[in-house]
């Protein structure tokens, strides 16, 4: 019990450093739920280079809306709950957000950024479209 409580604890000063933009806390948390979450993945998508790139997809979504933790429930159990969002949306053919990791040449990338913005528009996807991290 006496370890379950600590491990409550560890977790929850992990989640406010990240929301305040610790970039060890998120490293930290990323490898405390990478393995669980990408078995989650694995089980659900049944493929596992589909399986990494969900779990890359759910721990954006995670660290995007991080914020929005509000300690309602116990942090693994949120990230479980992003994580099989992530599958289902992938299983119902809903496109999953894009995301540019590098922004180095950043007058070519707006404009394809906007190309490619103005493309999901025109053609109905239901997704939105993510741009950085």
């Amino acid at each position: 019990m006496k370890d379950e409580n600590h491990h409550e604890e560890s977790e929850r000063s992990l989640v406010q450093r990240a929301q305040c933009g610790d970039e060890q806390a998120c490293a930290a948390l990323f490898q405390s739920y990478k393995r669980v979450i990408w078995s989650i993945c694995l089980r659900m998508s049944t493929d596992r280079a589909e399986a990494e790139d969900l779990t890359q997809v759910a721990f954006l979504q995670v660290f995007r809306s991080l914020n929005s933790f509000g300690g309602d429930c116990s942090f693994s159990i949120w990230l479980y709950r992003v994580a099989v969002n992530a599958v289902l949306m992938k299983l119902q053919g809903k496109s999953l957000p894009v995301v540019f990791l590098d922004e180095s040449s950043s007058d070519s990338l707006s404009s394809d950024r906007r190309s490619l913005a103005r493309e999901a528009a025109g053609s109905g996807l239901e997704s939105e479209l993510f741009f950085g991290i």
